[in-house]
C-alpha cells in the first residue's frame, strides 16, 4: 500500500468519496427515491395511470412518459393541477399537497339541479324549497 503512484491514490480517493456521497444521498428521502427508479418513466406512467383512474380522466389522455420532459406531460400536469416534482420524482410531501388543493366538485347547473328536483317526490321537494327560502332570507 505504501508504493502506490499518485493515480493510484487519487483512483482510490475518488472511489472512496464517491461511496461516502453515494451514502450521504441515500440517507435523504428524494436520494432513496431518486436510487429505487422512482424518476424511471415505468414508474411516472403508473403515477399518472393512478391519477388518472382516481380523477376519472380517460387513459387515451394521459401523455407518453419518454426519458426526457415532453411538452405533452408539461401540459397534462398543467391542466390537471399536477405537481411535477411528484409526477416525476414522486415526492410525497407534494402529493399530499396536490390532493388538499384539489379543486372542490364543481357547482350542479340550473338543468341538472331541475332534474334533480324532479326526481324527488312532493315532500322531498317542499323539503328543498323550504331549505332554500331559510338560505336566501339570512
Amino acid at each position: 500500500m505504501a508504493n502506490l503512484s499518485s493515480g493510484e491514490k487519487r483512483a482510490r480517493t475518488r472511489r472512496r468519496n464517491a461511496a461516502k456521497r453515494r451514502s450521504m444521498a441515500r440517507a435523504e428521502p428524494k436520494g432513496r427515491l431518486r436510487d429505487d427508479g422512482a424518476a424511471h418513466p415505468d414508474a411516472i406512467r403508473k403515477r399518472l395511470l393512478w391519477l388518472a383512474h382516481e380523477r376519472g380522466i380517460p387513459v387515451d389522455e394521459v401523455p407518453k412518459v419518454l426519458q426526457v420532459m415532453t411538452v405533452e406531460l408539461s401540459d397534462f400536469c398543467k391542466a390537471h393541477r399536477l405537481s411535477l416534482n411528484w409526477v416525476i420524482g414522486g415526492c410525497l410531501n407534494d402529493l399530499q399537497y396536490m390532493l388538499r388543493q384539489q379543486p372542490a366538485e364543481r357547482e350542479p347547473t340550473f338543468d341538472e339541479f331541475k332534474a334533480l328536483l324532479g326526481k324527488l317526490d312532493a315532500v322531498g321537494r317542499r323539503a328543498v324549497v323550504d331549505k332554500l327560502r331559510s338560505m336566501v332570507t339570512q
